[in-house]
Parts: structure tokens; sequence; C-alpha cells
């Protein structure tokens, strides 16, 4: 019979149509995900069914599983190597994302992304997973046991209770990894890991692991007791409850493995103890410690400051007033110049308010090492803070590295700087400044020092640690810009100091003690606190009253182009530059000095220095709470009861070297930024 054109035509159509399907289906294309599962149904038809089945720990290796049924199976570290699963119900087992079957299936995975998967309890023995990227991916009670996880990324992974026994690490980025003390790590080959993605902050910093240090330094031990803490933690009577209670329990040892913020308002202290060691009774013992030593010191500070307000009175009715001939001004001129090019150097010196009486020239040689050596210090010192600091921006999360590691980073790293900016400024080129100076000035005078530059480079170098303030212990240092003008204002004679004090952004910090130290030590000037403006009721202030001081505490920031801000709120943050009218109608109603107690300051102080601000206190880097708190609180006992600004600058900076065991470097943060023609503030109000 005759075959008609038509139903050739029809009978070709319907056949490619078929074998397109067949190809779309078995591709799992997402377009024919029904098509796909009403197939799987059928095929499975009178295959195996392991339905609701305990497989895990279960071995398939080449085993022909097509047309089986795994709904409802659990599944946990079963061996997949090399099965046949095709048309086969996997249920919500981790077979159902094609990728990670197949990944299970052949056990290569290198070089591919697998960010955001659930491989929960998956088998990868022996696997090539080199140069894999497993960001945020769901790997807990996996096994990777020998495998190859070179170059791998396992940035923010959850690996709780995985098995990571005798796996290659080298080169694989851990960045916020989540494990426990379930997590094996033993027998792992690294030589090194990254703590930051992409490959960056290698650890160690320099050389390789020994073997054994990798599992060393991330294995979390079983014997831990948690410690929460809400809002704040004094690390200083964490130190002494845990020397107080390994004094009464001479048997236990006590070590503080990890600190981690889990959150804005938590802190989670583990402590290891000794192997049967009764945790319970060591919990109740450290925590009722903790407890009524912060009681104690709330005793004892309120009678202190009983005792100083006490002090502060008498000294108010005999107000201390210097002299305007008192001590010397001294002005380092740095120009024509960088750090990575070196420095022409005018050296201007004189008594204070009357003209120079000595000048000399000098250079100082390029040094782009200090440049090298202040990054890596910056970095070190970032990466030692424990606590929550006033940046705007959250930290990094904390990994189980011991936080000694890093605390004795940063001393090296500093003392390698200051050795460094020292052999600097002792350079034989810079011979001729520095005579001048050791032949004029006295040990017993006041002396304001101004570094005048407009290099971004030397204005982040902690100048302070120059020996020169050794020989003069009542010497500061101050930086300036090059380009400035007097303020042509309204008198400084008052007769109560007014201070605007903005409390911004309190997240994660506690800036309620800011607003006391204010309160108790200042209580005959009159302040008005701004609690998280809005950026028109901070305008407003600005323009309706007539200002001396402006304070800032919250969160702030600078990035490296300088360009800084801060958040005055949750919701809202604010450049100078978007306040500089208002600002400079501050000025020129007798706003003389800005304190910003916030994070990486040197940013505002110089958007501020445009403006012509008398002076401005900063800090240069991120700082810990408690450290603002404390020189806040010394600077204005200082300040209140007469102590020039730049000798209660001091004062209160070197305070701080008493923090530095828990806090590396706190005593470089404070720095003024100067208006070289501007007098400073003093608290009678009538200058230096």
């Amino acid at each position: 019979a005759e075959i008609h054109p038509v139903s050739i035509g029809v009978t070709v159509s319907m056949v490619a149509f078929a074998c397109y399907l067949k190809r779309k289906v078995g591709d799992e294309d997402s377009a024919f995900i029904n098509l796909r599962q009403a197939a799987i149904v059928l095929g499975a038809v009178g295959g195996t069914s392991f339905r609701g089945a305990n497989l895990s720990e279960a071995d398939f290796t080449e085993a022909t599983l097509n047309g089986s049924d795994f709904r409802s199976a659990i599944a946990k570290r079963t061996q997949w190597r090399n099965a046949k699963l095709q048309k086969t119900r996997m249920g919500n087992t981790i077979l159902k994302d094609a990728k990670v079957r197949q990944l299970l299936i052949t056990g290569r995975g290198n070089h591919q992304h697998y960010i955001g998967c659930n491989l929960e309890g998956a088998n990868l023995v022996g696997a090539d997973l080199s140069n894999v990227n497993f960001t945020a991916a769901h790997l807990s009670d996996a096994t990777f046991e020998s495998a190859n996880l070179e170059n791998a990324n396992l940035s923010q992974v959850q690996a709780l209770n995985t098995n990571f026994q005798f796996a290659s690490f080298t080169g694989a980025c851990l960045e916020a990894w989540n494990i426990n003390q379930h997590t094996q790590l033993n027998g792992i080959d690294c030589r090194y890991v990254y703590l930051r993605d992409p490959q960056q902050e290698r650890c160690p910093r320099s050389g390789e692991f020994a073997p054994g240090d990798f599992t060393q330094l991330f294995q979390i031990v079983t014997n831990t007791i948690e410690l929460i803490f809400h809002n704040n933690l004094d690390f200083q009577q964490l130190e002494a409850t845990l020397k107080a209670v390994q004094a009464k329990y001479p048997n236990q040892s006590l070590n503080v493995k990890r600190i981690d913020r889990k959150t804005d308002n938590l802190i989670v202290v583990e402590v290891q103890v000794s192997q049967g060691a009764d945790k319970d009774v060591i919990y109740s013992e450290l925590t009722q410690t903790y407890d009524r030593a912060l009681q104690n010191i709330e005793e004892c500070y309120r009678a202190e400051l009983t005792a100083k307000e006490n002090l502060l009175a008498a000294y108010r009715q005999f107000p201390l007033s210097l002299s305007r001939s008192r001590g010397k001004l001294v002005v380092l001129k740095l120009i024509n110049g960088t750090l990575r090019t070196g420095f022409s150097v005018i050296l201007q010196m004189g008594a204070e308010n009357t003209p120079p009486f000595a000048e000399s020239r000098g250079k100082l040689p390029p040094a782009p090492e200090l440049i090298d050596a202040y990054q890596h210090w910056k970095m070190s010192y970032e990466r030692s803070l424990g606590t929550v600091t006033r940046l705007d921006i959250p930290d990094a999360q904390i990994t189980n590295i011991s936080g000694q590691a890093f605390h004795q980073d940063c001393c090296e790293a500093a003392n390698r700087l200051q050795r460094q900016i020292n052999a600097w400024l002792n350079h034989p080129a810079f011979q001729s400044i520095r005579e001048p100076l050791f032949q004029h000035l006295d040990r017993t005078e006041l002396i304001r020092l101004i570094f005048q530059t407009d290099d971004r480079d030397l204005q982040r170098l902690p100048l302070q640690v120059w020996d020169f303030f050794d020989h003069y212990p009542h010497a500061e240092l101050a930086l300036s810009a090059s380009v400035y003008q007097q303020v042509s204002g309204v008198s400084s004679s008052i007769s109560s100091l007014k201070i605007l004090a903005i409390l911004g952004d309190r997240t994660g910090i506690n800036l309620q003690t800011d607003q006391q130290l204010l309160q108790q030590l200042l209580p005959d000037a009159t302040i008005r606190f701004l609690d998280a403006p809005t950026r028109q009721q901070l305008n407003d202030q600005l323009w309706s009253e007539h200002w001396n001081i402006l304070y800032f505490a919250g969160h702030s920031s600078t990035s490296d182009t300088m360009h800084s801000k801060i958040q005055i709120s949750p919701d809202e943050e604010l450049t100078i530059a978007e306040l500089r009218h208002a600002l400079r109608n501050a000025i020129a109603q007798g706003l003389k000095l800005a304190i910003f107690n916030s994070c990486d300051g040197l940013g505002l102080a110089a958007s501020l220095a445009e403006l012509n601000l008398p002076q401005i206190i900063v800090m240069r880097e991120p700082v810990p709470d408690p450290v603002a708190q404390a020189f806040l609180r010394d600077f204005l006992l200082a300040f209140s009861r007469g102590t020039t600004l730049y000798s209660s600058v001091r004062e209160a900076r070197e305070k701080l070297q008493g923090l530095e065991d828990r806090f590396p470097s706190a005593a470089w943060l404070p720095v003024i930024y100067q208006n070289p023609a501007e007098i400073p503030l003093s608290y009678d109000f009538r200058g230096y």
C-alpha cells in the first residue's frame, strides 16, 4: 500500500520529538521535571525499595540500583561510588541534586562549584576536590577522609561533626567556616591555609605548618566550658577570675581557647578544663567570681569618682591657667615629597604665641619600607582585636586560632615598625633638625610638636614612638595640614563650657559609659546629648547653638582614600562634607575642639581641618570599647583639672599602655590634629 507523505512526516516528527524529550529528561532539564518524575515512577515499578530504610555507612560501590526507591531513606555517609542510579526515586536525600549526585558517583569535583549545595552526610572518601568551591555549602556529618582539598574554598561552610581526617588542606580558604568539637581534623596534611577569601591572610604568614600544627590550631577540644556574656566583656576581670578559680582548684588547668562574638550583643568564651573535671562546679565558680569582681569594681569606681569630684571642686575654686608665654611650639614642615621619595624638612621653633626664634632645614630620606611595615602592623593589629570595636562594619567571624598568637604577631609587628620609624628619624640627613631640637628645648618644658604634612602614608604612622618623646616627657605630637588659616569668630571667653555630644549607632558597643563619664567628670559644663539623631536634628543643633566642644561616640570608618563617614544611627551615616555649612557656622561661633571617640578617625580629622577647626582628637585605627572609654575618662580627668590639652592627651594616651596585655598598641591610637594658627583650648576657656 502506498504510504502517504503526511504520515511519514508525522512519524518522523514524533520520533524526533521523543528523542528530544528523552535527552531533556535525561539531562534533568528543570522545564521537564514533572515528566522526568513521572518516568522515574514508572521506571521504579518492580525496582528495589529502600523506602524509609537506614542506609547509613552502607556501601553501594559499583552497585546497579536503577529503578530503586530511596524516599524517606537515611543515607548518612553512604558510599555511592560508581553506582548506577538511573530512574531512581531520590526522595529528599542529597542525591536529588544532579550535580551533587554526579560528585558522589564519580568522586571527582576538582575546579567545580558547589556554592550553597547540600552535602550533609556525603561520603567523599578519597575524592579529588582540589580547587573546588564549597562556599556556604552544608557539609555537616559528611566524610572527606583522605580527600584532596588543596586550594579548596571552604568559606562559610557548615562542617559540624564532619570527618576531615588525613585530607590534604594546603592552600584551602577557611574564612568563617563553622566547625565544632566533633569535627575530626586528625592527620591532616597541610602546609598553609588562608583565613580570608580570596586567598588572603596566609596562615602561617611565612614558612609552613609543621606536622600536626594545623590540627593543634584548629581542633576544638571536648573538655570546654562555654561562658556567655551579654553586651560587654571585661577581659581584665575575666583573666583575674580564671586565676582566682585556678588557685582554688590547683589540680585543674583553665585556659581560654576561643572568644567568639556570636551576635552584636553576645560574646561566647570557651575555657578548656582538665580531663575529668566537674564542669558544672567550675562553671558556677567562674560565673560567680566574675560577677563579684564586677560588683567590686563598680563600688570602687563610685568611691573613686566621689573623691575625684571633690578634688575637681577644689581645683575649680582656684582655676589653673597656664601663661601664654609658657612652653614651646615646634613645627616640622615636611614638604616636596612622600614617604616613597623622601622629604625636605623645615624646622620652626619658638615660645608659645611668639614668632619663631630658630629655623633649620634638613631632609628625610625615602622610606617605602615604612609603608610596608605599617600595613603589616595594621593587619596584625586588626586580627588581634578579640572584642567589639567602634568600626561601622561588622568584624569578620573569629576562627578558633589562638588569640595569643595574633597578639604576639601584633606586638612583634609593632616593635619592627617602632624601630624603623626611629631609624628613619635618626638618619644622618635629619641631624640638622635633631640638633637644634635638643639644643633649644628643656625637659621640664611643655612642648607642642606639630608634624605638618599632607602625605597620608606619613600621617598614618604612630610618630609618638619617636624616641624624642622619651627625652621630653611633657611633649606631645599633633598632625597638621599644610594649608590652614586662623578662624575669625566669636571670643572663646565664656562662663560655661558648652558641649554637643552625639551618641551614634550603638550596635555592639556600650555608649552609656561615654555619657556617664561626660556628665560625671564635667559637672559644670552644659552638655546636650543627641542619641542616634537624624541628619536634620544634628544640622539644626549646629546652627542654633554656640558650642565649644563637639563629641562623637559610635561607629566610624576611613577608606584607603581617606574618605570617612560616621554612623549617626543604625539607618543613617554622614560624611563631614554633608555637614560642612553647619560645621563652618559652628566654628565661626566658637567651636574649638572636636573629639571623635570612634574608629579610623584620620579621615574625619583631615576633613574637619579643611574647615579650619582649631583642634581635633581622633583614634587613628579601630578602637575597642574598653580603650575608648579609658581614654575618655583619663583625658577628662586631666583636662578638667587644668592640664593643657596636649598634656592631657599624652597622659591619657600613655595610661592606655596598661591595657596592652589585652589590646596591643592601645597607646598608639589617640592623636591630635591641629590648626597651627589657633591656640589650644584649655579648661578655663582662655587658651594655652
